[in-house]
């Protein structure tokens, strides 16, 4: 057994599966260069604990009901080989202590280190999943009554805070957190730009009446080219600029800066994106969908990430009791990771259903 002192509840006899055993993967992974690029090996020969076994050792703690304490009094012999422990003598290992696992992870992957491993963990996914629904939603963090930072939402009668999310299929690939009264459209572009690199194969982009704006349809449409399937109001009308003939008049307009009329609808509305024109894009984007008869049908799918951020929030801890302002994004960053990090174990393991993560304790 480990060295240590601390002592908790034996989960020994369950028969679940140790999460730590199958996370073998990362180290011929994107996420082991990674880590190879932020601490580079020459700077870390001296350090007891590797930056790998570091971040092994604090995904599972992420697990909601599962602290740092209950995590190190049950590892296995054959648990700390797989996180890549120091044997001191036969059996016993050196273990971190939740100091050690703690200030790596503040002060030493901090918030530009998970965002890093948020993305590649994205990228790595788009490889596996080729063609899949894009969804783009913003679950709430409620947030405690006496939360001093957070606000008070309207709509959903609560202090909360946002996690706004790209979802690729199954998997969430990035995330945003932010206040809990901030537009969603504001974040629609940040992660598009995050998403975009990855090259995942759209079938379809959906998205809430909460990022209903001409800029972000246009946004989407430009970066995507695909038109995004954005709810509207009931009351919602046609709009006169973003008619074809409108689309037309404006483009003859700026011929002296390559405008031609009988170029591709598509090219047009690309060269009107570049002169300025995204809100008449957006507009004809946005008419699209009002004159779509089969628009409701087609945006059925975008129930099913309501069901990921279930699981999500079921799976890790996503509170932000107990935690400082100035940590709640890094915290929440990380949280988000550890998940991606459970679903793309699941995908390893070649699960039907990757959102399976009752099995690991």
């Amino acid at each position: 057994m480990a060295l240590q002192e601390d002592s908790g509840d034996d989960f020994s006899s369950i028969g679940y599966d140790s999460l730590l055993l199958h996370l073998s993967w990362i180290e011929n992974s994107f996420i082991a260069w990674a880590l190879d690029t932020l601490f580079p090996p020459e700077k870390t020969k001296r350090r007891i604990y590797s930056p790998l076994s570091l971040l092994k050792l604090a995904i599972p703690q992420d697990k909601k009901g599962v602290s740092y304490r209950t995590l190190v009094s049950t590892l296995s012999a054959e648990e700390c080989i797989a996180v890549g422990l120091k044997e001191i003598t036969p059996g016993q290992f050196r273990i971190p202590c939740a100091s050690t696992v703690h200030y790596f992870v503040r002060n030493h992957l901090s918030t530009s280190g998970f965002e890093t491993l948020m993305l590649t963990l994205g990228k790595m996914a788009c490889k596996q999943i080729r063609g899949a629904t894009g969804i783009m939603d913003s679950p709430p963090i409620p947030a405690v009554i006496h939360d001093l930072f957070a606000e008070f939402n309207k709509h959903y009668g609560q202090k909360m805070y946002k996690l706004h999310i790209f979802h690729y299929g199954p998997f969430p690939l990035a995330a945003i957190f932010s206040n809990g009264c901030d537009y969603d459209g504001h974040f629609a572009s940040d992660l598009t730009d995050k998403v975009f690199p990855m090259d995942p194969i759209l079938k379809k982009l959906l998205a809430d009446g909460g990022y209903d704006s001409f800029d972000v349809h246009s946004y989407l449409w430009y970066k995507c080219k695909i038109i995004p399937l954005i709810s509207f109001r009931k009351n919602a009308v046609l709009n006169l600029e973003g008619t074809e003939t409108r689309i037309n008049h404006w483009v003859n307009k700026l011929w002296a800066e390559g405008g031609d009329v009988h170029a591709p609808l598509s090219e047009k509305l690309e060269f009107l994106c570049e002169q300025g024109r995204e809100e008449q894009v957006g507009a004809y984007v946005r008419n699209q969908n009002l004159l779509n008869p089969q628009f409701e049908e087609e945006r059925k799918e975008r129930g099913s990430c309501e069901r990921t951020h279930s699981h999500m929030k079921a799976t890790c801890n996503f509170e932000v009791k107990g935690i400082r302002n100035e940590a709640k994004d890094l915290y929440m960053l990380k949280r988000f990771v550890s998940y991606q990090v459970i679903l793309f174990t699941n995908m390893v393991r070649g699960m039907t259903n990757i959102h399976c993560s009752s099995c690991y304790i």
